[in-house]
């Protein structure tokens, strides 16, 4: 749409994910959408709860992360908040 749109610097848009033990990220499917790793970047956050039952374990978001990685996204983790009020389910 930028390039449609006549923009000189294009930029990639962003998608966010606060992880939950229950999220997966299909990449197929975030290319059958057009979001590839040449014009996507990925943002990841852990979950934030009170129940840890209901957050990713730390070797699931690293591996979530690296098959990111692997696939050619740019992957950004976005830094928790020292309350984390906003992330707590």
């Amino acid at each position: 749409a930028q390039i449609r749109k006549g923009v000189s610097s294009i930029r990639k848009p962003a998608l966010s994910f606060v992880c939950s033990k229950d999220t997966r990220i299909d990449i197929n499917e975030l290319e059958n959408y057009g979001f590839n790793p040449d014009n996507t970047i990925i943002q990841l956050r852990p979950l934030l709860s009170e129940n840890p039952a209901d957050s990713m374990s730390e070797e699931d978001f690293s591996q979530l992360y690296s098959s990111l990685r692997e696939s050619g996204y740019d992957v950004v983790l976005m830094p928790v908040s020292p309350s984390g009020v906003e992330l707590k389910a």
